[in-house]
């Protein structure tokens, strides 16, 4: 998964971003402390999305943003207790605060490749492409919460964005 609306290209393996762009909840403290941020904020987010997978919320969520900030940037992780040994070691690698200690910092994606937690994956196998999903979607119903489905539309939130028929 990933969102690429946001992202820079050029950035090198010392080079910095001063850019504070993206979902609050996967910042990392460097791109919140505004002090540039380099590629180790990707392994932020990515330890940020897979705390969500697993435990249902993103790692440091508060409703107040100021005070999910201050978390970010501050609190020490939690992780619950029935998340196993191995997966607790990856997230604590990938949401480390230091970003220059940050899993995946110094040796890119093949330290977190060689962690106990991806330890199974045959690397060949899923990089060719060579490998069924463990779930397939069926396509013929919604995976979307009725929650949000059933929410009505503000059309005044698209005017002058969509065209309608009566506008060409």
């Amino acid at each position: 998964l990933a969102d690429f609306g946001l992202s820079k290209s050029g950035i090198g393996l010392n080079d910095s971003a001063h850019s504070f762009c993206g979902s609050p909840e996967y910042m990392s403290p460097e791109m919140l402390a505004e002090s540039g941020h380099g590629r180790a904020v990707d392994y932020y987010s990515l330890g940020a999305l897979l705390y969500e997978m697993l435990t249902g919320l993103p790692p440091f969520y508060d409703s107040n943003k100021g005070k999910m900030f201050r978390s970010i940037c501050n609190d020490k992780l939690k992780i619950p207790n029935f998340i196993s040994k191995s997966a607790k070691e990856l997230l604590t690698g990938l949401l480390e605060k230091d970003a220059s200690k940050r899993l995946g910092a110094n040796g890119g994606f093949a330290d977190i490749r060689n962690t106990e937690w991806c330890k199974g994956v045959d690397w060949t196998r899923f990089l060719t492409k060579d490998r069924s999903p463990p779930f397939l979607p069926n396509l013929r119903v919604s995976n979307f919460d009725p929650e949000y489905t059933s929410m009505p539309i503000d059309y005044s939130d698209f005017q002058g964005v969509m065209k309608t028929s009566s506008d060409e």
